[in-house]
């Protein structure tokens, strides 16, 4: 029943997360067009090519570190998404990655209820999770395969053999280099809740120092290895954090967001805190608050918030734990009365997690349906794509990038071109798609010579000009060139996020701690 009942869930899952996800590219209305976009170029050329390089994002490295993030993953989900290369397919690949979590998340279930009906509670409590689907909704992010990966690790490093070590922490350097810091904390609190004593007592401490040991050393051969072949470069965000440091003092931006930081924890958020996993949420959490505002990390559902992914994966894995304590006790031969509570309590859990997730829905426009189903509206650009072949080099504006990174090179009007093809401006390319309102693009792409517009939909023009044609003083500087997102307006077509609506307010709002005074 518990194998019936999660597969039946999961396909309600899959395909609530894969239509709300083809509805959201199909309109143009990712978390962020640009961001996606580059993923997908990299991993069209590495699937046509065996080597990554992009052209539609400005600036960055163009190998498999791109952004300075190292993602042993990416070679991997590019030769999958080479079988059918489009922004739909790498959506489809990051959504069955978090599926494929309800495994391990049965599994600790099972593991921690003692009993093969804690494999379906674990699982369900993994699957109506909200922020398991929010966040495997947040375009294309190598870090979000956190979410299937730790809770596997997790199981992994909880057998009793020293051994299981390597497999889990092999899955952990998967995903990001942001995960190597987890893998001395994994592998010290894997180990399941004992029936006396406390986690820490566990098979002794020096089992969890041993295994910290071999996760602590594989990480460092690792880190050791990818430095010297690919040197890491300053990176914004980690040095914006050292800077605080220097000054003594650490900044909670994010306490300035407490709603988006509750969401992370799930609605069974009291189950957790009976897990050692909650302190691995709690931590990384407060790391997370840590980042200055304009650093790239996002506290909306709407915005950049798949950096929260790896507590997400704590969250889940507390209160996976957490319930099937309270499971086995209630089972246990000495409380008989108890007995009876433990079935009331699977379905209040269950029940309030379901709750949480129709209000998620509704609030954040998913589309909830039992069977997958094809987007409704299309955005005209997808439209004039199909004029283009494999040859032509599109340029476009930053929100229309989706359009055209299936490709092996494509430009922006307001980044890419004055970053990778400096001084060539339009010249680099061949075609423009571009809208009617954009005063200032439309006037560039009129001045080429041979210039011809080729086909409208709905306000959205292809164009093409000379294969020789320059562009005269091509802009030096980047400029966001954003069109509008709509080329009608409607209510809320099915699908689209809700904009961001949280409050503006001054970073220096934010709470401070102040860990030492500097000197002089």
């Amino acid at each position: 029943m518990s194998v019936l009942g999660l597969a039946v869930l999961s396909l309600f899952w899959w395909s609530t997360a894969s239509s709300t996800a083809a509805a959201r590219i199909a309109l143009l209305a990712t978390v962020e067009s640009y961001a996606f976009a580059v993923f997908e170029q990299l991993a069209f050329n590495f699937a046509e090519t065996g080597e990554f390089s992009q052209t539609i994002h400005r600036g960055y490295e163009d190998s498999w570190v791109w952004g300075g993030h190292r993602a042993p993953i990416l070679p991997l989900v590019s030769t999958l998404y080479g079988l059918s290369p489009s922004a739909w397919t790498l959506s489809w690949l990051q959504i069955a990655a978090v599926l494929s979590g309800v495994v391990p998340a049965a599994a600790i279930g099972a593991r921690a209820l003692r009993s093969h009906w804690g494999a379906g509670v674990g699982g369900a409590l993994y699957l109506l999770f909200p922020a398991v689907l929010a966040t495997a909704l947040q375009d294309y992010q190598d870090l979000i395969f956190i979410l299937p990966l730790l809770p596997a690790a997790w199981w992994l490093m909880g057998h009793r053999h020293w051994a299981w070590t390597v497999p889990g922490t092999i899955l952990l350097l998967l995903p990001r280099e942001e995960t190597l810091l987890l893998l001395p904390l994994v592998a010290a609190m894997a180990l399941p809740l004992g029936s006396t004593g406390t986690w820490l007592e566990r098979l002794g401490r020096k089992q969890r120092l041993l295994r910290m040991a071999i996760a602590g050393g594989i990480a460092g051969l690792y880190l050791a290895v990818v430095v010297a072949l690919f040197p890491i470069e300053e990176h914004h965000d980690t040095q914006a954090r050292f800077d605080m440091l220097i000054d003594g003092s650490i900044t909670l931006f994010g306490a300035l967001s407490p709603d988006f930081y509750q969401s992370t924890a799930g609605p069974t958020a009291p189950m957790m805190l009976l897990s050692p996993a909650s302190l691995g949420w709690a931590a990384l959490v407060f790391v997370h608050m840590t980042v200055p505002m304009g650093h790239g990390i996002g506290r909306h559902w709407s915005d950049h918030a798949h950096h929260v992914a790896p507590a997400i994966a704590f969250a889940v894995i507390g209160v996976i734990e957490g319930t099937g304590l309270v499971l086995r006790l209630l089972g246990d031969p000495r409380a008989r009365q108890a007995r009876h509570a433990r079935i009331p309590l699977v379905v209040l859990l269950l029940g309030l997690s379901a709750w949480r997730m129709h209000t998620w829905s509704v609030e954040r426009n998913w589309i909830a349906t039992p069977l997958p189903v094809s987007p409704v509206d299309l955005h005209p650009a997808w439209d004039l794509k199909g004029d283009l072949t494999t040859e032509d080099v599109p340029v476009v504006p930053m929100a229309w990038s989706l359009v055209a990174s299936s490709r092996p090179e494509s430009y922006t009007f307001g980044e890419s071109l004055v970053d990778h093809a400096p001084g060539e401006g339009l010249g680099a390319g061949t075609h423009a798609l571009v809208h009617v309102d954009q005063v200032e693009l439309m006037g560039r792409v009129k001045a080429m010579a041979g210039a011809s517009m080729l086909r409208e939909v709905q306000g959205a023009q292809l164009w093409t000009w000379d294969p020789d044609a320059v562009e005269e003083n091509p802009p030096s500087v980047r400029g966001a060139a954003h069109p509008p997102q709509f080329w009608r307006m409607s209510p809320g077509p099915a699908g689209f996020p809700p904009p961001d609506t949280t409050e503006p307010f001054s970073p220096d709002d934010a709470p401070s701690i102040q860990l030492f005074t500097p000197e002089g």
